[in-house]
């Protein structure tokens, strides 16, 4: 399913990550579940919408390629992240961690929601009209059967 075939864009998807965030850093293990449990349900709206997205903008021969990249794009980072986050865990407490990542999400979601270009929706791409067919008449099947 790619560009042609899919022109709409899909609905923003407003993810419960920062709230996940901010309920981690509590001293409450009651209160940290929930956050796990706002975690746990982020993550399948984001990967789903960064995958439809990514399918849907995306011409179809191009669509391996494509998925191939943001895969690289995202799998580095994160590999990097949990090496960063493993030693900075050793240094400074995990609340402020947690914390800090809460701040900058926010911050980030409310940099984008400002941006006029999120709000617009892109017009869908004209639909190029089937070639027509010319209709079947009795002399043009006999010369196909020849």
């Amino acid at each position: 399913m790619g560009y042609a075939s899919s022109p709409r864009s899909p609905e923003p998807v407003s993810s419960p990550w920062p709230a996940g965030s901010v309920l981690v850093t509590s001293s409450s293990m009651l209160v940290v579940f929930a956050g796990v449990v706002l975690f746990g349900a982020s993550l399948p709206l984001l990967i789903v919408a960064m995958n439809t997205l990514v399918q849907r903008r995306t011409p179809d021969p191009l669509l391996g390629r494509v998925s191939s990249a943001v895969d690289v794009m995202v799998s580095v980072p994160q590999t990097f992240s949990i090496a960063l986050g493993a030693g900075l865990v050793a240094v400074v407490d995990y609340r402020l961690l947690l914390l800090v990542v809460a701040v900058v999400l926010v911050i980030a979601s409310g940099y984008l929601l400002s941006r006029p270009e999120q709000r617009r929706r892109p017009a869908a791409p004209e639909a190029v009209p089937a070639k027509a067919e010319p209709p079947l008449t009795a002399a043009s099947v006999e010369a196909t059967e020849m």
